[in-house]
């Protein structure tokens, strides 16, 4: 490799790294990646090759289609601001296609994903250990709450405020890594170092009380069970009902996250149930183009004012569901293109390993309760490993 190339290999190879950091970071690295590999990108044979590889064709072709519905905006300047932060769609394809496929010592393959594994997992013990000491400093040296410290958006507070959903979200990464990942410890200590950091994580998790998030981490923790202790089927499935039932009651009785789900007479109240149905309503108006870049947030928020939904309203909520707000932009057609796009990642994950397979599948639900491809921080974690998914070689 020559300097051009040994940078661009860290640079692509810190950018999960820097999810744990301000979004400034993983933007000025994209952008050096840009810069430093221009020439590559923009090779006549890399963007036909790359247009061959049908799951990173998915992902220009889905920016591509936000930039075209601006010719039909009203609010062109919420559309142009929208389309910079989805913009990881057509740079992080082009750029990890482009050095993969012109420098023969640049491959996607399970020695670069030990690499990234390791500095991932680093940060995220790190960003862990700042949130916890943070949290003992404010309640047991400055007559903090622990309540608000040591939950939610107060535990994730140190991180540039960073939002716990997303936390959680490659918290969920790098639980499925340490269990899934063939590691080939030379001593035994790095054993004991790897149990006692799943431990921390998982309690980090149940701490964080990112509900999806918790819910993916369970199913991590069964499939681990399952899949590696060759545990009886019968067994199986009776424990993981046992557990099942344990972790609801304790979590209803003890997590606010999810005791507020439920009003005193225990009927369902999330106003997530809300924001969906008035996000349908939108996309049943809308149900052959959609509503454009720029224009869905204003649509939202009329409905939200005509429906009661004054939170929604008031915080200005997105669908805050992937395939819900796929249907509000791009209508039917665009809805099925999105769902085509995940099945042609999900198809080509079954090719790579476990870790990126339940990445793929755990992105997806995801997609259910959150509209992650509208925040920068869901942007370039979504596009990096549909990336590395699409261009992993064996």
């Amino acid at each position: 490799m020559n300097n051009i190339n040994k940078i661009t290999f860290w640079l692509f190879l810190l950018i999960p790294s820097t999810l744990f950091l301000d979004k400034i970071f993983s933007s000025v690295f994209i952008g050096l990646l840009f810069l430093l590999n221009i020439h590559k990108i923009f090779n006549a044979d890399s963007i036909q090759r790359l247009i061959k590889n049908k799951v990173l064709l998915f992902s220009i072709i889905y920016f591509l289609s936000h930039a075209i519905s601006l010719l039909y905006t009203n609010d062109i300047n919420d559309g142009i601001n929208s389309l910079g932060i989805i913009s990881s769609f057509l740079i992080i394809p082009l750029i990890g296609f482009s050095i993969t496929h012109s420098d023969n010592s640049f491959k996607i393959n399970d020695q670069y994903l030990e690499k990234l594994y390791y500095l991932f997992i680093i940060t995220g013990i790190v960003s862990m250990i700042v949130c916890l000491s943070n949290a003992l400093n404010a309640v047991y040296f400055g007559n903090g709450s622990h309540a608000y410290w040591f939950f939610y958006r107060g535990l994730a507070k140190p991180l540039w405020e960073i939002h716990p959903i997303y936390f959680a979200y490659y918290l969920n990464l790098m639980l499925s890594i340490l269990l899934f990942h063939d590691w080939k410890f030379n001593a035994s200590y790095n054993t004991f170092i790897k149990w006692l950091v799943i431990i921390l994580t998982l309690a980090f998790l149940i701490l964080l009380s990112a509900r999806t998030p918790l819910i993916i981490t369970f199913g991590i923790i069964v499939f681990f069970l399952y899949n590696k202790l060759k545990i009886k089927r019968s067994v199986f499935i009776l424990s993981s009902i046992a557990l099942i039932i344990i972790s609801s009651i304790g979590l209803f009785n003890t997590n606010n996250r999810f005791k507020d789900l439920f009003n005193e007479n225990g009927i369902f109240q999330e106003d997530r149930m809300q924001t969906w149905k008035c996000g349908l309503e939108v996309a049943q108006n809308n149900l052959l183009i959609g509503v454009p870049e720029g224009d869905l947030d204003h649509e939202l928020e009329k409905v939200y004012r005509i429906n009661g939904h004054s939170k929604g309203a008031d915080r200005e909520y997105n669908c805050h569901n992937q395939y819900l707000q796929q249907l509000c932009y791009f209508g039917i057609i665009g809805l099925i293109f999105f769902i085509l796009w995940l099945y042609y990642v999900f198809k080509t994950s079954i090719k790579t390993n476990q870790v990126l397979q339940i990445l793929a599948i755990s992105i997806m639900i995801y997609f259910s309760t959150e509209t992650l491809l509208s925040v920068n921080k869901g942007i370039i974690f979504v596009s990096y490993f549909f990336t590395l998914i699409a261009i992993y070689e064996k």
